[in-house]
């Protein structure tokens, strides 16, 4: 299919086979997009600062190219009807994205797949998918909920970072590595209890969750970077269920003198 990236007058277009990198990228009054079943993937930019407002492909979808979907801003709604992989960047910058469905069949989500997409409230994520990868939810500040799924061991850098409204972590017992700034200005947290499993907490894991309170340690915590809670102005109360030496002796928080430090080991 021949280049329509950069066309102002193309604002509807039905897709029976696969198309070439930039095709849509920038038709700003595209807005209505049919992809017929038979098409296997979307390259990178495909769509990219175009105008579509909603999008469902068929299970014939087997890769959604990097930043194919990036910054539509108009983008509302999102179908995966087939086991799909979500490159870097898929739906970067989506700020109006608030409904994806089928996430859950997603056979692959990388880097940043949804990155900025302020108006997301809630993700299911795949049963098998062991690592959230780094800038994956990151920016979304409107997301209140997440379903982890229970064969999760790693949580990328940045992976939640500004996820202002998600005011409760429930993370599997399988999760073992938090990597750093991963829940960072998580503002609405306000108690968290890590399951046990989890062996690594990263640099600044939490740093500038201005409202968490009290957390509690995992039992199997055998290393921690430097300065986890650092900006947590409001924490009150830290458990440790382990002896964890700390990075290089870096102090864990600067933001309050008065809190408790409780060890039950």
């Amino acid at each position: 299919m021949q280049s329509f990236e950069n066309n102002k007058t193309i604002t509807a277009v039905k897709i029976k086979e696969n198309i070439t990198e930039s095709c849509f990228r920038n038709c700003n009054n595209l807005q209505e997009v049919i992809i017929e079943k038979g098409v296997k993937f979307l390259p990178p930019f495909s769509f990219s600062l175009s105008g579509v407002k909603e999008i469902s492909l068929p299970e014939s979808v087997e890769t959604i190219g990097q930043y194919a979907f990036e910054k539509c801003g108009g983008l509302q709604i999102v179908t995966l009807k087939g086991k799909t992989a979500l490159q870097q960047g898929a739906f970067y910058g989506c700020h109006a994205l608030k409904e994806i469905n089928g996430l859950q069949n997603a056979d692959e989500i990388e880097a940043g797949a949804f990155c900025g997409c302020r108006s997301l409230q809630s993700v299911k994520l795949p049963e098998y998918m062991q690592d959230i990868k780094e800038y994956t939810f990151a920016c979304c500040q409107n997301l209140e909920s997440v379903k982890f799924p229970d064969a999760l061991r790693r949580i990328g850098r940045h992976a939640f970072r500004f996820c202002e409204s998600i005011a409760e972590l429930q993370l599997p017992q399988s999760v073992e590595f938090i990597d750093n700034y991963a829940f960072a200005s998580c503002s609405s947290l306000t108690e968290v209890i890590l399951p046990p499993n989890i062996t690594h907490i990263g640099s600044y894991a939490f740093e500038d969750c201005l409202n968490l309170q009290r957390i509690v340690l995992p039992v199997n915590l055998k290393t921690i970077g430097k300065r986890v809670f650092w900006g947590c102005d409001n924490l009150k109360q830290v458990v440790f269920q382990s002896r964890v030496p700390l990075y290089d002796r870096v102090p864990l928080f600067d933001c309050n003198s008065d809190v408790q430090i409780i060890t039950s080991f």
